[in-house]
């Protein structure tokens, strides 16, 4: 059994996957999808998505938040702003704040670049951390 993601962000067409689960940074915890979830639609913040392959491999992306909802075994993500590991290559950590991302703030007081240090600084620690893709 797998889970159709649709995927949409600014400036990009829609892409689709099939994934086992897929788990969102909510605001009151992490919010966790899989097939034949029952219909839900809300908001994510800003954090890291973790995604699990139907070959059962962790993939990880970040986000500085956005819009979800499930219907119909397919859950359609709209982001903000969606950054991926190779994001990572233009990143250089902030001198003034080197461990940004290495504990929660709260990310809707941050202005829009500094959101996106925060996410990407949070998707660099958990690479190092875990050797996830």
């Amino acid at each position: 059994m797998f889970l159709r993601v649709s995927v949409a962000r600014l400036g990009s067409q829609m892409a689709n996957y099939k994934v086992k689960s897929l788990r969102l940074p909510g605001y009151d915890g992490d919010l966790g999808f899989m097939a034949k979830r029952l219909p839900i639609m809300g908001i994510f913040k800003a954090g890291l998505i973790h995604a699990r392959t139907l070959d059962d491999k962790q993939h990880v992306f970040a986000t500085t938040g956005g819009f979800f909802e499930m219907v119909d075994n397919r859950l359609t993500l709209i982001f903000d702003a969606f950054y991926t590991v190779r994001d990572l290559e233009d990143y250089t950590p902030d001198p003034q704040n080197p461990s940004f991302g290495l504990y929660k703030v709260d990310a809707d007081k941050l202005s829009a670049e500094e959101k996106k240090n925060y996410v990407l600084s949070m998707l660099r620690n958990e690479i190092g951390d875990n050797n996830v893709l």
